[in-house]
């Protein structure tokens, strides 16, 4: 938890070249060949946490894409020790989020990759929104969530990060229209 909220705080504040390609989704995207916005691809995150996990945890012991987990994939995978396995998983969001909304959205599938492990996981989501007028706090968008998939069930613990991906650069933004 602790390497995923250093993440959350670096990239929070960091320009989209701090670490040139591998972070190049914090700013804005190349329009599409029809001139339309683009979208960072919710791959850029995943590879961007990867890197960042990897490189200050036990090597081997951060893996990305393992199949067969809960009956599906992982994005990315922390196995400290045989049994111990800890899911973040990775989404995208280019419409407005709210916490309702991104726990509406994503929260299930989160705890569900951790059925069979501790009752803890990370839900991470690329804000992707317009930020013309700028977004919130980082305080604003990190919470631990309780979910249970069944009455009976212990419930999980999901720490959800929402990261601002896409951003203008501060000299783009523009105060809302009143």
């Amino acid at each position: 938890m602790e390497q995923f909220l250093r993440f959350l705080y670096e990239r929070f504040d960091a320009q989209a070249d701090l670490y040139g390609e591998r972070t190049a989704y914090l700013g804005p995207a190349k329009p599409k060949n029809d001139g339309r916005p683009g979208y960072w691809p919710e791959k850029a995150i995943q590879d961007d946490l990867h890197q960042h996990l990897a490189g200050t945890l036990t090597p081997g012991t951060v893996q990305r894409e393992i199949i067969d987990v809960a009956s599906g994939r992982t994005d990315v995978t922390y196995t400290p020790q045989s049994g111990s396995r800890f899911v973040a998983e990775v989404k995208r969001r280019e419409t407005r989020w709210s916490r309702q909304a991104v726990e509406r959205d994503y929260l299930a599938q989160a705890t569900n990759y951790t059925a069979t492990g501790p009752p803890f996981g990370l839900l991470l989501v690329g804000d992707h929104s317009n930020h013309a007028a700028g977004y919130s706090s980082i305080d604003d968008r990190v919470w631990i969530a309780r979910h249970a998939r069944s009455a009976t069930e212990v419930a999980r613990l999901i720490v959800v990060g929402v990261l601002p991906i896409g951003r203008p650069t501060p000299s783009d933004l523009r105060m809302p229209r009143t």
